[in-house]
Parts: structure tokens; sequence; C-alpha cells
């Protein structure tokens, strides 16, 4: 097996590496017990082989994490927090010079996006940096599916390869860049060859539009699925190819599923009874085991629904919350982050607020951003003692959270983004 990086001249790799040890750059290795090839980061097929590579075990991919927006890196941290330390990863400090809009992460790699179009892409372990350039500002929440990052603007979705990056000259110009009639908002979500997207109407209403055959140079022009008052972020379990989520047409709640395996993209609809009306546009949702987590009305209650069951009331002044895979959930008050699963709370710095979305390890520990730029983190393992980061200059915002593999991410306002690894001590 030779480096598959052609301005190489190594001779024949060993087995189990994950860098080159003369290039130094990243390797990918083939699943196919015939082949096991290398290949290079990006890559969505084996360069000798052919077959579709195997995405690694979880991508921070868009906002909350993947398509279930759970906020839930699946990575088991080796030791408890307490018995772990966070060093600094010297090549994921990066300074944006704008807001940091969003953190994501594609095989191991960083992926920084700033508010105002610029776009920073680090391998924590290796030598490999690209920066890439979008007309901004942006008006959305970015996303990454099969090795392309998709972002949007007014007026405009743009889609750039990453395979492009690891060629010997690097091609950073977009793959395409669509015109949609309005601005994209809330968070973009790619699966199954399809970008789906929110677009805020000039009367106030949100529709919930789509493109298809996007990994081509020629994806089709948008096709309107739905527009309401409000239509909520959206959700998504990828193997059963299904899209979920929550619309408002006066004070009435409507339940959505759309198969996308289906090629009309039908919307199957049901309103949801007993619930408050709510900004839906501004509120988190979650999916988990066929069902919905979202919050509602003045009080913030946060919710659990699956129709045609009534939908169940969990909790009271939810702001965010998170989800693992034990269905524990991490929910974060007006005063307290609170443990639901134990039914036990923690209380928050007095005049502190919490900013984005809760980041969950598994069932070790939560990340929380704070307005005044610091980062807690809290054992789950039953002290809920906890451990704080500051991440650029005080005063700066925490403006996004990102975590996978043994990596957290933060963002400021400022722009700084600080990458963390958490290792035993």
């Amino acid at each position: 097996m030779r480096c598959p990086y052609p301005e190489c001249t190594s001779p024949e790799l060993d087995e189990g590496l994950t860098s080159c040890p003369s290039c130094r750059h990243p390797l990918k290795r083939c699943g196919e017990t015939s082949c096991r090839s290398y290949n290079r980061p990006f890559a969505n097929f084996c360069h000798r082989c052919g077959v579709p590579l195997a995405q690694a075990e979880f991508h921070w991919s868009g906002f909350r994490g993947g398509p279930q927006r759970l906020g839930l890196n699946p990575h088991r941290l080796p030791k408890p927090l307490l018995q772990s330390k966070l060093l600094p990863v010297e090549r994921g400090m990066l300074k944006l010079g704008e807001t940091c809009l969003s953190l994501l992460s594609w095989d191991d790699h960083l992926v920084a996006v700033a508010q105002s179009g610029r776009i920073e892409i680090v391998a924590p372990r290796h030598r490999f940096a690209e920066r890439l350039k979008a007309d901004g500002p942006l008006s959305c929440h970015p996303c990454i599916d099969a090795s392309t990052l998709f972002v949007g603007r007014a007026g405009a979705l743009t889609a750039f390869s990453l395979c492009a990056l690891s060629l010997h000259e690097p091609k950073r110009q977009p793959r395409w860049v669509i015109e949609v009639p309005g601005r994209p908002t809330d968070a973009l979500l790619a699966l199954h060859n399809r970008l789906f997207f929110h677009l805020a109407q000039s009367s106030g209403q949100q529709e919930l539009a789509c493109l298809s055959r996007i990994s081509s140079r020629e994806p089709l022009l948008t096709r309107r699925l739905l527009v309401a008052d409000r239509i909520s972020p959206l959700a998504a379990e990828r193997h059963r190819g299904l899209l979920f989520f929550l619309s408002q047409q006066g004070d009435r709640v409507f339940h959505h599923q759309i198969r996308l395996n289906d090629p009309a993209l039908s919307v199957s609809s049901q309103r949801v009874p007993k619930l408050p009306a709510s900004d839906l546009g501004h509120k988190p949702i979650a999916f988990w085991r066929d069902q919905l987590f979202a919050t509602f009305g003045s009080q913030d209650l946060l919710c659990r629904i699956h129709p045609p069951q009534d939908p169940m009331k969990l909790s009271e002044d939810v702001k965010v919350f998170a989800l693992n895979t034990l269905d524990e959930r991490i929910e974060v008050s007006t005063t307290s982050l609170r443990f639901a699963h134990v039914a036990e709370h923690e209380d928050l710095p007095q005049g502190s607020r919490v900013v984005g979305q809760p980041v969950i390890f598994r069932d070790r520990a939560v990340a929380l951003g704070f307005q005044d730029g610091r980062v807690r983190l809290f054992d789950l393992e039953g002290s809920h003692a906890h451990r704080e980061l500051r991440v650029g200059e005080a005063g700066h915002a925490v403006t996004a959270l990102a975590s996978f593999g043994p990596y957290l991410a933060a963002g400021t306002s400022q722009g700084t983004v600080a990458l963390y690894e958490v290792m035993p001590s």
C-alpha cells in the first residue's frame, strides 16, 4: 500500500496508520478486506477499488451535532471528567477575525465558519490547514454531508467540495452557487443527496424548501414543501431516511414527516393538540427513538411528541437542552443546569447567561458556553463538579460549541476558536 498523495515518494506503508510518516498527511482506510488501501480524508470512494468508504463513527456535521440535533458526542471519555486533563491543541487555535457562527467536523477535521463567510479547516493531529471564502454575511447555520460543506446567505446557497482541498493543487472555488428566492434562515440539513432549508418571506411567514441532486454541479432548483407562520428547526433519522419538523399556524401546532425515498417528498401532517403557541423558529428541537423533543410557550415547556399520542410535558423553564443515547437529558433553565434523569440541579453563576446549546460527552460530561467567554464542563457521573476554560478575551461570548472524538471546540463573538483534547491525567 502506497501513500495516496501523488507528491509523496514514501515506500510501502504499514497497516494501522492514521498519517503518512513521510509527508505527514492524514490517511483514511478502505474497509474492504480484499483492498484495505489508504485514501485521503474527505474521499467518498476508495481510489483503488471504487467502493464507498465508511463514514467516521460520528461527525459534528451541523447545528447541535448530527441530523438528530441531540447535542451529543457519542465518544466516551476514557476517564471521568475529574480524572482527565484538557490540553489545548495548537493547530486548533484560530483567529477568524469575525464572530464564529458555527463549528463543524468531518473526518476528524475541525471546520470553523465565521459570520462573514471566512472558513478555516484544520486537522488536529496532522499537517493540514486550508481556508475558504464564501460571500457573506451568512444568514444560517451551515452543514456538511458527503464531504461537502453547504453555507447560505441572502439570495443564495453555496457548496464547497472538501475532497478538492486534498488535491496536490487544492481547488477552493465553490462546486456550485444557486440563487434562492429569499434569505435562508435557521440551520441547513443535507441528507440523501438533498439540501433542506428555511426561507424567510416578506410576509413574515416561513417556507421550507429543498434542493435535489446536490452532489452534482447542477442541482435542481428549489422546491417549496411547506409555508407556515413558523417552522421549527429540522431533525432527521439518517438510516431510515426520515425528516421531522413542527410548524405553527395561528394557535395550532402541527407535526410533519417526510420520507426521503419518496420522489415527491410528500409532507405528512398531523395536528398536535394541547400545546401552547410558540415561536418555533427560535426553539431547539431534537429527535430520539421516534420522538421529537421541543420547547413551547412563554413557560418554555419541554415536551415529548409522538403522534398519535398526546404530547408529554416534561419540564418548565427549559431554555436549551441536550439528550444522550440513554434518554438522559440535560436542561438549562434560567438559573440552573438540571440533570433531569436524576432529578438534581447545579446552580449557574449568578448573573451569567448560557449562550448557545449544551454539548454532552456521552454519559461523562456536559459543556456549557457563557456570555462572558467561559466554558464550563460538568461531571455527569455523580459529583456534578465542574472545570472551567476561558476562551479568548473576557467579555466575548461563546457563540459556538462542538465536540467530536476526544475534542471540544469553542468559538467566540470575537472570532477566537480554541480546540481542546480531553485526555486521562
